[in-house]
């Protein structure tokens, strides 16, 4: 009991230095939700349409038109003031870049608000940004989009496969476009 009433500051450092350590454990240790497919009651139907002027080029851009084209199409909600969303971006370029060679699969990124088209151009123009960028607040809630960055693929007959939360990287992106090349999927 001596040691209590002498040390008090000592005792209560050592309580918060082990519940520090038990939670920085859980954490090291947890499963990453990096590129997780999620579960949504969106997967598996027809993609919300999402439509507008490139920010990028003042392209005019349809998610139609690319399935229309017969190509699968990564749907990537983004922002530039998000740092998963800007790790990510070079995993999606090299996805975006390979594929628009094999003319298989595209990409079609939505601002997240709160929108700076000119910091969303500075980075694009920065960070080789090649795919078409648009301002479509109605996709957010369109898709059920709650934070960033959330990426959706939608496959060539215009049906959502699957919804990804969180940053991903081009090997993982490459695993679901295989995944749903391979799949059957019925309209």
């Amino acid at each position: 009991m001596k040691v209590f009433k002498e040390r008090p500051a000592l005792i209560i450092a050592g309580v918060v230095a082990l519940v520090f350590a038990v939670l920085v454990g859980l954490l090291a240790t947890r499963k990453s939700t990096e590129g997780a497919v999620a579960a949504s009651p969106i997967v598996g139907h027809r993609a919300p349409e999402i439509a507008g002027v490139s920010i990028i080029d003042g392209a005019s851009v349809r998610l139609s038109d690319y399935t229309h084209a017969n190509k699968f199409v990564l749907v990537n909600f983004f922002s530039t003031t998000c740092v998963p969303c800007v790790q990510e971006h070079p995993s999606i370029r090299a996805f975006a870049e390979r594929h628009a060679k094999a003319g298989d699969a595209a990409v079609l990124a939505v601002l997240f608000p709160p929108v700076n088209k000119d910091d969303a151009k500075e980075f694009w123009a920065r960070q080789k940004g090649s795919w078409p960028l648009l301002d479509d607040d109605k996709a957010i809630p369109d898709y059920g989009v709650t934070g960033i960055p959330e990426s959706f693929l939608i496959g060539p007959e215009g049906f959502i496969r699957a919804k990804i939360t969180g940053g991903i990287k081009e090997k993982r992106l490459e695993a679901l476009l295989a995944a749903a090349k391979s799949a059957t999927f019925a309209t």
